[in-house]
């Protein structure tokens, strides 16, 4: 195999390859989910985006993590139909090497030239690596780890469908009478939909404006949270605008003040110490 870069060091031009048959799950370049435990949590938010492939049935997936997306090609398990399919291939994406990835399905798309377009990821001796192509006209996407000499360890490529998907030209409506169209592209196009949606949203314009349109309305749900925190005695005691704590500040004369021995009854006693314990109470 022989990789080529240009001048920018973020494209890969690949002129010659040869497909790998390992069948082995590819970790991403980022620290797992399962093994971050430290600071917050960081949830991953799952995309209803499928693409499915009906002849190897393997899969294309997509979530979100960490402010990452996560490309993952993926196999039935042998187990039963309800388990967690298998993780064939996996890779970690900025929003601008998605991107970029999205110019090269662009492209991928406007010819069914044989051409091959990807993007590295990761900054240790093992990249990750994901290119999107057309072997025979027939789109695929390839994910795999490359080492520090330019070899494969891993590899894992996934066919798109071509001829799955169908308009239907009706010529007679009355008596169901059509020509169906294959679109050969949809597929591509919903990835690179996804690509593109990915690297906007992650400026943050998106969810600061679905943020300020629900303003009120969180305020009002907030509202309603303290108040009914106030009221079981687990109020956090930082704002007391007007409030009715008994402070020592707020029984003092105007010349001298002395802390009472009834400062504590004089209080409004909490048997709620934090939010988690309002909700093992409300529970």
């Amino acid at each position: 195999m022989m990789i080529y870069y240009n001048n920018e060091p973020d494209w890969v031009y690949i002129f010659s390859s040869k497909k790998g048959d390992n069948i082995m799950a590819l970790g991403g370049n980022y620290n797992s989910q399962n093994n971050v435990n430290n600071g917050p949590n960081n949830p991953t938010y799952y995309s209803r985006l499928r693409i499915k492939n009906y002849e190897n049935h393997t899969m294309l997936s997509f979530n979100y993590w960490k402010g990452t997306l996560k490309i993952i090609i993926t196999e039935p398990s042998d187990n039963n139909s309800n388990s967690r399919p298998n993780e064939l291939a996996s890779i970690y994406m900025s929003p601008t090497k998605a991107r970029i990835l999205a110019e090269g399905v662009a492209r991928i798309i406007s010819s069914r030239e044989d051409k091959v377009y990807g993007v590295d990821t990761g900054t240790g001796n093992i990249k990750g690596f994901i290119a999107i192509g057309r072997s025979k006209g027939d789109p695929f996407l390839f994910i795999g780890k490359v080492n520090a000499d330019g070899k494969y360890e891993l590899n894992q490529t996934f066919n798109f469908n071509t001829n799955s998907n169908f308009l239907f030209d009706v010529k007679d409506l009355a008596n169901i009478k059509f020509q169906k169209e294959a679109l050969e592209n949809v597929e591509l196009q919903e990835f690179m939909d996804l690509l593109n949606d990915y690297a906007r949203a992650a400026s943050g314009a998106i969810a600061a404006s679905v943020h300020d349109i629900n303003f009120y309305e969180n305020n009002r749900f907030t509202g309603l949270v303290r108040s009914i925190a106030n009221k079981v005695g687990a109020g956090n005691g930082g704002n007391n605008n007007g409030g009715g704590n008994n402070h020592f500040f707020d029984n003092a004369n105007s010349e001298y003040s002395e802390p009472s021995h009834n400062s504590q009854n004089n209080a409004r006693t909490n048997r709620y110490e934090s939010i988690d314990d309002l909700e093992d109470a409300l529970e």
